[in-house]
């Protein structure tokens, strides 16, 4: 009883979150250890993950990942099966040049017109193009940030982690690359996720937020590393920021 009182307690506990200052719950497995539950907000170094979504994509990946190198800074490439079987080579020099493959499932399907068999499906597929053509992910990102809970289960069943994030950059929406940059600046802290995009057509006003955002936040002593590099992650460790409306 003490242990599910304890559990209904964390899953009160409540964080700002995106454009429009919806909210969220931060929930976690049971196994994850006390005093994680912000995922790595409040490190003492000033680290921060970049990741992208929807990619990889000849448009934009490879500038992307030329600029990350020239900057010394690592990202986490949610990508979908169905565009790592295009464009198997650049799924593989993500992963050669020091950054993370994740998984964003096979064909990018909306997580709610789905059963929990094809949710599974998805994860499972788009696992597999991945690991084909690279490395096999750990981390797995429901498009949307959708069924993040039905994800989660599935993740800790297949010995993955399901993550979303905790500031969105605003990039799919019709802001300039200045403001897409300080959405970012301007509520990031060490430990944070950031959510942008790098699939399909040309995306130059991500590509020109993220050189600002790297510049701006290396000035202040930040360093760009992997998800699971800045929350620790193993498999027994999950951390989930859940949006309400799932």
């Amino acid at each position: 009883m003490a242990m599910r009182a304890s559990l209904n307690s964390l899953r009160r506990s409540r964080v700002a979150f995106g454009l429009n200052q919806r909210r969220l719950r931060i929930e976690s497995h049971p196994l994850m250890p006390a005093g994680s539950l912000r995922g790595a907000r409040g490190r003492s170094e000033l680290t921060v993950a970049l990741s992208y979504d929807d990619g990889p994509s000849p448009a934009n990946t490879p500038d992307l990942l030329d600029m990350l190198a020239g900057a010394g800074a690592h990202a986490t490439f949610f990508v979908v099966g169905s565009e790592v079987v295009r464009y198997p080579a650049l799924a593989a020099r993500i992963a050669a040049e020091g950054h993370e493959l994740g998984n964003h499932s096979y064909s990018h399907a909306h997580p709610r017109g789905l059963g929990d068999i094809e949710l599974r499906r998805e994860v499972e597929r788009g696992a597999r193009a991945i690991a084909d053509a690279a490395a096999e992910p750990r981390l797995y990102r429901p498009p949307f940030g959708k069924r993040a809970r039905a994800a989660t289960t599935i993740c800790a069943q297949l010995g993955y982690t399901s993550v979303l994030w905790s500031i969105d950059s605003g990039d799919t929406m019709n802001f300039s690359a200045a403001r897409i940059s300080d959405e970012v600046v301007s509520r990031v802290e060490a430990g944070d996720i950031v959510l942008l995009h790098d699939g399909g057509s040309r995306r130059q006003r991500t590509l020109d937020a993220t050189e600002s955002v790297v510049n701006r936040l290396s000035a202040r002593g930040y360093h760009f590393v992997t998800v699971s590099e800045l929350l620790g992650i193993t498999p027994s460790r999950l951390v989930e920021r859940i949006d309400l409306s799932t």
